[in-house]
């Protein structure tokens, strides 16, 4: 899943998927590296099993 702008993944979402983003705000499920330009922000309820690679992680 690739976009060059933001990306809002919500609560009850399922992200079986490497996300590329500028900016990703997550409060689902994701199964996948998430890659962002900018910042992550992992809100809760939020589970990542892989990687979170960006300038910015807020947890």
């Amino acid at each position: 899943m690739r976009t060059q702008g933001d990306l809002d993944i919500g609560e009850e979402a399922v992200v079986m998927a490497k996300v590329m983003a500028g900016e990703v705000v997550c409060k689902g499920k994701v199964a996948g590296d998430i890659v962002a330009t900018e910042k992550v922000k992992l809100l809760f309820p939020a589970v990542v099993t892989a990687s979170v690679k960006a300038s910015v992680i807020s947890i």
